[in-house]
């Protein structure tokens, strides 16, 4: 039988993307929950996924409306009606060069909140985690809309939150690494907006455009260096498992918490906790209920097909993995049937190395070739 879980988070994606479409399903959550009440003895399973239907429901309603209480939400709505100049005090989260740009900014106090981005005017270069008055004309889109600054004050130069220690970072990559900084701001925090036009296309041409976006790959070696370097400090599972996971979701968080790098920093985790547990973790529950970590952060990721594509790139490779181990290559299975073959493959220091179930026979053979294997690969 498949982990339940894998039901329950299909039923939450299910009743979170009905709910962000705007449906109206009041009626359809009290009949289900009605039902749950009912049959919670005699389907217990059957009851859970009803749960939590209505749970993805309520959870795309709360997210429908802090979409319309955002300054951008409620400026969409206003902007048929007129096109008076819009303001608000804002947050850097990435610096601003002199030449402007499209920068990403938190609202700060006001009559609305939320997040703005921005198209950045010339001559005005800021720092990351400042705070500005910026005003201008508001352009709506279907991904939220776009601030055209015109005008722009400095409310605050001290640099705070997340947006001043990007500004760090980037500093520090500026003296580093020179004209090279950009790719390295792309790659390490997910910073693209001073990368080159040209160097785009180039890595487009050569079909590596994703590597400038980060993802779970990222965070996987991220994840893997950390681990290497817990285990030299010599700490125990316990330990590393704590600073592991702290120091990685810090990482996603200076990220700011994408769909790709959270879904794989929250498989990571969920991972590593049931080792220490000594609990034998089911790939398909893994991924399922990583995948409702991602939902619960960002309610709006159940529309992203880049995030759906992760999980279900990241599903075939543990099933296509899986699927490999329960039938085993034909070299493997020829190499088996005389001791002779045994022996060869065992003898030879390459497939002393990758044949395991090759090296297995050898290993349980008789002492001579075990000899012979042992002569073949100290010379």
């Amino acid at each position: 039988m498949r982990p339940p879980i894998l039901y329950l988070a299909i039923a939450f994606a299910a009743g979170l993307a009905a709910a962000l479409q705007g449906a109206e399903l009041h009626v359809t959550a009290l009949l289900v929950l009605g039902g749950a009440a009912v049959l919670w003895r005699r389907a217990p399973l059957g009851t859970a996924v009803g749960v939590m239907l209505v749970a993805g429901v309520l959870w795309g309603g709360a997210a429908l409306r802090e979409r319309r209480a955002s300054c951008a939400g409620q400026w969409s709505r206003q902007a048929s009606l007129t096109r008076d100049t819009r303001a608000a005090s804002v947050q850097l989260t990435d610096p601003v060069p002199a030449r402007g740009g499209i920068v990403d900014a938190a609202v700060r106090g006001g009559l609305c909140r939320g997040s703005l981005t921005i198209r950045w005017p010339d001559g005005h270069p800021a720092n990351g985690g400042t705070t500005w008055i910026v005003a201008g004309r508001f352009l709506p889109d279907a991904r939220g809309g776009i601030l055209v600054a015109r005008r722009v004050r400095e409310l605050d130069a001290v640099p705070r939150g997340r947006g001043a220690l990007r500004d760090r970072i980037a500093e520090r990559s500026r003296r580093l690494f020179g004209t090279r900084a950009p790719l390295v701001d792309a790659l390490v925090i997910a910073r693209r907006a001073e990368l080159d036009a040209e160097l785009r296309e180039r890595y487009t041409r050569s079909g590596l455009a994703h590597l400038l976006s980060i993802s779970g790959l990222h965070v996987g070696f991220f994840a893997a260096w950390l681990s290497l370097l817990l285990k030299r400090l010599r700490l125990g599972a316990r330990a590393r498992f704590f600073a592991g996971t702290t120091v990685m979701l810090a990482y996603v968080w200076l990220l700011g918490f994408p769909a790709p790098a959270t879904r794989s920093a929250a498989m990571l985790a969920l991972l590593e906790m049931g080792k220490l547990r000594q609990r034998v973790v089911a790939p398909r529950g893994l991924v399922a209920l990583a995948a409702l970590c991602v939902m619960l952060g960002d309610p709006w990721s159940v529309q992203s097909v880049g995030a759906w594509l992760s999980v279900a790139a990241v599903a075939a490779v543990i099933w296509a993995g899986r699927a490999t181990e329960r039938h085993p290559p034909p070299f493997r299975w020829r190499a088996s049937r005389s001791p002779a073959s045994w022996s060869r493959c065992c003898c030879h220091p390459v497939g002393w190395r990758l044949a395991r179930g090759c090296a297995w026979r050898c290993s349980t053979s008789s002492p001579a070739p075990r000899r012979r294997c042992l002569a073949v690969i100290s010379s």
